[in-house]
């Protein structure tokens, strides 16, 4: 499995594996209502995160700095392999 896509289930749980603990599934109080979908545009893997309103706030944090941390490590996990990545809270 490259890189990315490591990177991806262990920040969004874009996969579902039983067992396996998500830092966007984590923050969640609806845990079931994380959904992510995947859309490529323009040559790069763009990832779009949907939460419950009510976990919105939890999930870009403070200032954003929880959206940011985990834009940082999906980006860096798409520089390992070779591509382009983006994170987009919806």
């Amino acid at each position: 499995m490259p890189y990315i896509w490591r990177t991806v289930d262990l920040i969004l749980g874009y996969r579902t594996w039983p067992g396996r603990r998500y830092i966007a599934r984590s923050i969640a109080s609806n845990p079931d209502a994380v959904v992510v979908t995947e859309d490529v545009e323009a040559g790069r893997v763009i990832f779009r995160l949907e939460v419950a309103d009510e976990d919105k706030g939890k999930v870009i944090g403070r200032q954003g700095q929880v959206a940011q941390a985990m834009r940082v490590l999906l980006r860096v996990a798409a520089v390992n392999d070779g591509t382009h990545a983006a994170l987009e809270i919806v």
